[in-house]
Formats: structure tokens, C-alpha cells, sequence
């Protein structure tokens, strides 16, 4: 397997990229499926790193498989009596796209504050939907907060939190796991669900 870089350089060729590097950018595909093995019980299709670098920016990810499986649950909920676990997989949801922007952060040895991840979402401007933080951006608007701004962003900011502490506790618990698909994905170019379990067994998940 590709030895990985040590942190101290993974920072270094990170600040002096103009866009993102090969590496942030396989874990950044690593970070969501180890986050959706932990909170889902389930792997994506596949995971890739793109060949164009212009395409690699940071915010990019490929969608969890989960997410299009989860679209009428999340998006169209119609019986009151599943808003409690509509709410639960919307946070669950979050925490696995913002597991990408996370594991690139802790993969150059930064230690993100979980309100970090929220700060993009409020004072970014309009996001990509197609992007991490626009689906993320659409759970929030989805969630029903006050529509009074200050609310809104104080009470959304505070689910986005919770999301991205429970993804910082899956990539910490199982960084070991994230390491192995980032490197993975430097050499394969693309998993599929099969090669990611196997990167990724079950039995060496760690839940809290």
C-alpha cells in the first residue's frame, strides 16, 4: 500500500496547492465512508479520486449510497409518527457528508472544533447544491428552525455541531480504518463497496 505522507507534509503541499491536494482529497473521500460504515451499518457503492484536479476542490465528494437510498425519508417525510427517526437520519446524514472537510482537516494533524464545520454554511455565500455543504445546507433548511435569522442560525448551528462531533468521534475511533481507504483510493483510483468493506470490516468498527 502507498505509504501515507506525515501530517507536517500533507499541510505543506495542501497550502501551497492551488486546489486541493490528491491526498486531502482521498481522505476526503476516505472520511464519509468510515462516518457511514459507524452511524449507517452500510457502505457506499464506491468511492473515487477524479483524474481532473480542477475537479478536486475541497468540498467535493461522492455522495453515500445511503443518501439516494435515504431521499423519501429524509426529503418527503409524511407520517408524524417517523419524525423522530427522520430527524435522527437527517443528523446522521450530516455527520457522514461533513466526515469529508473532517478527515481532511485531521489528516494534516488539525483538530477541528465541531462548530468549524458550521461556520462555512452561514458566512460562505450560496452553495453548490451538488457539493457536501449544500446537501448539508439543505438538511438544515429541511430541519424547520425559526425562520427568524438569528434563531436560525444559532439553533442551526448547534445541529451542526452535533452532527460534526458525531462524525469527529467515528474518524477518531477509527482512524486507522480512514488511513487505509485514503491510501487505497491513491492507488486504486476507485473502491467499490465490496473493495471498501474489505478495507473496512465490520468487526473492527468502533461504536460508542
Amino acid at each position: 500500500m502507498i505509504p501515507i505522507p506525515d501530517p507536517a507534509e500533507l499541510k505543506a503541499a495542501a497550502e501551497s496547492a492551488e486546489y486541493a491536494t490528491e491526498w486531502e482529497v482521498a481522505f476526503h473521500e476516505a472520511g464519509p465512508v468510515v462516518v457511514e460504515v459507524v452511524v449507517a451499518w452500510s457502505y457506499p457503492t464506491s468511492a473515487y479520486i477524479t483524474d481532473d484536479p480542477s475537479l478536486n476542490h475541497r468540498g467535493r465528494v461522492t455522495s453515500p449510497a445511503f443518501f439516494r437510498a435515504w431521499l423519501p425519508y429524509v426529503f418527503s417525510p409524511r407520517e408524524e409518527s417517523f419524525a423522530r427517526r427522520i430527524q435522527q437520519e437527517r443528523l446522521d446524514l450530516a455527520a457522514v457528508l461533513l466526515g469529508g472537510c473532517l478527515a481532511a482537516w485531521l489528516a494534516k494533524d488539525d483538530d477541528p472544533y465541531p462548530g468549524d464545520a458550521a461556520w462555512p454554511l452561514f458566512n460562505d455565500g450560496p452553495h453548490d447544491a451538488d457539493t457536501d455543504m449544500g446537501k448539508v445546507r439543505k438538511l438544515v433548511d429541511l430541519h424547520g428552525f425559526d425562520d427568524d435569522w438569528e434563531d436560525w442560525e444559532d439553533l442551526a448551528g448547534e445541529w451542526v455541531e452535533e452532527a460534526a462531533t458525531v462524525a469527529l468521534d467515528a474518524l477518531k475511533s477509527n482512524w486507522s480504518q480512514v488511513r487505509r481507504v485514503a491510501a487505497a483510493l491513491m492507488e486504486k483510483r476507485t473502491l467499490d463497496s465490496s473493495a471498501l468493506s474489505d478495507l473496512v470490516p465490520e468487526d473492527e468498527v468502533q461504536r460508542r
